[in-house]
């Protein structure tokens, strides 16, 4: 959670400094602001996650599954940002796509269990 806040911080401070025409240089400082929160958190803790409350009867085909959902979603993002960019203000499109990380968060803190200190056994067993 506290990496899709840095993100969304970021995202803020991206669209903050397009509207408010800040160089070049404080515009890439949050973008990179926004790549170290993706890389430290959800960048990793993604494929962490599918492992680890995936059965182990079915971990395989659920974490394909998983993985062809992630790429799909990717791929949506990646197709409709430059349209969204053209349709609204560039720094529109940075607030659009924070509203998917306040989403996440909720979807982390509601739906995604803790399995800090326990064995895939017992996380297994859990579900």
């Amino acid at each position: 959670m506290t990496a899709f806040g840095g993100m969304a911080v970021s995202l803020v401070a991206v669209s903050a400094a397009i509207h408010f025409q800040a160089s070049a240089l404080i515009v890439l400082t949050f973008i990179l602001t926004y790549v170290a929160c993706f890389a430290v958190g959800v960048g990793t803790g993604t494929w962490v996650l599918m492992s680890e409350i995936c059965p182990t009867k079915i971990r395989g085909r659920a974490m394909s599954l998983a993985t062809v959902c992630l790429w799909c979603g990717t791929l949506l993002v990646t197709l409709t940002f430059l349209s969204l960019v053209n349709r609204v203000y560039c720094g529109w499109s940075f607030s659009a796509l924070r509203g998917g990380l306040d989403s996440s968060v909720l979807f982390v803190w509601r739906g995604v269990p803790e399995t800090k200190g326990k064995t895939l056994e017992e996380i297994e067993n859990s579900g």
